[in-house]
């Protein structure tokens, strides 16, 4: 059965993963969003209405959004002060772009009016749509939360390392009996003498010491099948060898 600390270790580069693409794409859709609009009035062309778009207002919102997708592998990949770096600068992408999202949800921009290509009659008050300035910082937040997370260590491969220890090293963390020096600690010799003594081998390999008897006969279940045996002998070679002929 997993434990929970196994099952919080995979969850965590999930939670990372989930914050920076959710926050890549919403600060992408929001660079393809109008977010600004307003009416002029032109003698000779009529009403004009001009736009602004995210990538127009804020300008980093495309460039964190890729940025903050590398700095996820980054961060899965790497250990340490360089995956302190990667997340710091998450952090400081992500709250740039939220930022400037704000700036440009509260004063239009100057594209509005420097996009015409001559001055015209009269304009009317720019119009702002709020849904691409509040993805901007949306997306802007989500990808600066991830940078504190990395900074603070969430999701790092030191701890989603720890599972794949052994089992029964990380459960009780005592070494083998094969680890042990005899030389060392007298109990360790005496269990591998009597191991000896038996056929036995100490280290637990599971198969039988060899005695150095040569005339030992060899174990039918040393190759691990226990049903197999030794081949019948021929009748009448054995009665002719003791016989001289």
């Amino acid at each position: 059965m997993t434990s929970p600390d196994a099952r919080a270790g995979r969850r965590r580069p999930a939670v990372l993963g989930l914050l920076v693409i959710l926050g890549a794409a919403a600060a992408a859709s929001a660079s393809g969003l109008t977010w600004w609009t307003q009416t002029h009035v032109d003698a000779l062309a009529g009403a004009l209405t001009t736009k602004a778009t995210g990538s127009r207002t804020d300008s980093l919102l495309l460039p964190v959004a890729l940025m903050a997708l590398a700095g996820l592998g980054a961060a899965l990949a790497t250990t340490g002060m360089l995956r302190r770096g990667v997340g710091a600068l998450l952090l400081l992408g992500g709250l740039w772009s939220a930022a400037a999202s704000v700036a440009g949800l509260v004063s239009a921009p100057a594209v509005l009016t420097t996009d015409l290509t001559r001055p015209a009659e009269s304009s009317g008050a720019p119009q702002v749509h709020v849904i691409g300035p509040l993805l901007g910082v949306l997306g802007g937040g989500l990808i600066a939360t991830a940078g504190v997370l990395v900074v603070l260590g969430y999701g790092s491969r030191k701890g989603l390392g720890a599972r794949y220890e052994a089992p029964t090293r990380r459960r009780t963390g005592a070494p083998s009996v094969a680890e042990l020096d005899p030389a060392s600690d007298p109990n360790v010799a005496v269990s591998w003498w009597k191991a000896l003594d038996a056929g036995l081998d100490p280290t637990g390999s599971g198969r039988r010491a060899d005695t150095g008897d040569p005339t030992a006969e060899p174990d039918p279940t040393e190759d691990g099948d226990p049903t197999r045996s030794r081949p019948p002998a021929r009748p009448g070679v054995s009665d002719d060898i003791t016989r001289g002929g």
